[in-house]
C-alpha cells in the first residue's frame, strides 16, 4: 500500500500528459511554404539589385491572414522569416488565405489534416510597375 501512495501521483501525471499529447496531435496540422513578394522596384534587373530584394521588413509589411473558409472569422496572421519561409500550426479544417497589406489579395484555400503538413508557396504582387 505504501508503494501505491508513492506511485499514484506519478501515474496521474503520466495519464494527464499522455491524454494531452493525443488530443494535441490529432487536432492539428501544419501549413508550410515560401512567400515571394514582388516586384519591389519599377524595373527588375537580372540579377536583382540588392535594394530590390525582399528583406525581413518586406515580409513583415505583407502579413498573410488565415480565415475559416467562406467566413470572416480570422484564425491567425503570419509573416515569413527573412528568407521567405514560413510554417504555422492550425486546427483541422478548411481555410482561406489572404494578403491584407492594403491590396487585399486572395491567395487560395487549403485543407489542414491531422498530423500532416500542407505545402503552399505564396506569391504576393506588390502592384509596383
Amino acid at each position: 500500500m505504501q508503494n501505491f501512495k508513492v506511485l499514484y501521483p506519478w501515474f496521474l501525471l503520466a495519464l494527464v500528459f499522455l491524454a494531452g499529447c493525443s488530443i494535441t496531435q490529432d487536432g492539428i496540422g501544419f501549413l508550410k511554404g515560401k512567400i515571394s513578394i514582388g516586384p519591389l522596384c519599377p524595373v527588375e534587373a537580372i540579377p536583382p539589385q540588392p535594394d530590390c530584394l525582399p528583406t525581413e521588413q518586406t515580409y513583415n509589411a505583407y502579413p498573410v491572414s488565415v480565415y475559416k473558409e467562406n467566413s470572416q472569422i480570422l484564425v491567425t496572421k503570419f509573416t515569413a522569416d527573412a528568407y521567405g519561409a514560413y510554417e504555422i500550426e492550425l486546427p483541422l479544417g478548411n481555410y482561406e488565405l489572404r494578403s491584407e497589406n492594403g491590396l487585399k489579395q486572395f491567395i487560395g484555400t487549403v485543407t489542414i489534416e491531422a498530423n500532416k503538413t500542407t505545402a503552399l508557396d505564396i506569391s504576393i504582387d506588390t502592384g509596383i510597375r
